[in-house]
């Protein structure tokens, strides 16, 4: 009986085919490469991000089963997220980063212990901006490089400008994912390509700070001030 209602309800039985073939999709279309041996082509993910829009958009409204719909436990890709962000761009970096003493990709170190490390809560729209040292997490001898990050707890994937990539792997890598070591020498972060509406932003997400176990902590808007702290072990 229930099979027979459903059938009868385009709109429903459209959303029952398009969540399956959404795997399909995911799987078959797009892969997260990883920056192993420097031969990835990068190619910007604006397309995978615009179709996916769409598709649900138009799958909805007409009962077309040509799109993709996401489960509610299913995790964005990289290619999924998107954050406006056009208030900060390469400029507005180099400039907090010259006015805070610690220049946007010059020279870093890593230090014996890596946090917590104090950030700034910056401009008319209280970004949440911290700078930390990265370096290619497979290869020890690479530079270390002071990145100013924005954090953002609404994004679980962090993200590097093609600036930052370019400084740290040279302009020759064009990889879509990297592994980074991020202000802790022992650590290893996926991170992904800045694109579409933060294309100049390193985004420093949940996945990374819950891997490098820290926490905003003594966030004051009158400094203008907040930290990335350890998680305590005890409660």
């Amino acid at each position: 009986m229930l099979t027979t209602i459903l059938r009868r309800i385009p709109q429903v039985a459209s959303i029952q085919r398009v969540a399956v073939s959404v795997a399909g999709y995911s799987r078959k279309n797009y892969n997260r490469s990883v920056d192993n041996n420097k031969n990835c082509k990068y190619t910007k993910p604006n397309s995978v991000d615009n179709y996916m829009t769409n598709s649900v958009n138009s799958s909805l409204s007409s009962g077309r089963n040509d799109g993709p719909i996401l489960y509610h436990d299913e995790a964005l890709s990289a290619a999924q997220h998107d954050m406006v962000l056009t208030d900060i761009n390469h400029k507005k970096l180099a400039d907090i980063g010259n006015h805070h003493g610690m220049p946007n990709l010059s020279e870093g170190g890593f230090s014996a212990s890596p946090f917590p490390v104090d950030g700034i809560i910056y401009g008319k729209n209280n970004r949440l901006m911290i700078c930390l040292n990265c370096q290619h997490a497979e290869k020890p001898t690479a530079p270390i490089v002071n990145v100013w990050f924005l954090v953002d707890t609404g994004s679980n994937c962090t993200f590097l400008c093609e600036d930052t990539v370019y400084e740290m792997y040279g302009p020759k890598c064009n990889a879509i994912s990297y592994f980074v070591a991020i202000q802790d020498s022992k650590s290893k972060i996926l991170c992904d390509i800045s694109h579409s509406h933060f294309a100049d932003v390193n985004v420093l997400g949940m996945e990374a700070m819950l891997k490098l176990k820290v926490s905003i902590e003594s966030m004051n808007a009158e400094r203008e001030y907040f930290r990335l702290a350890r998680i305590s072990t005890t409660k």
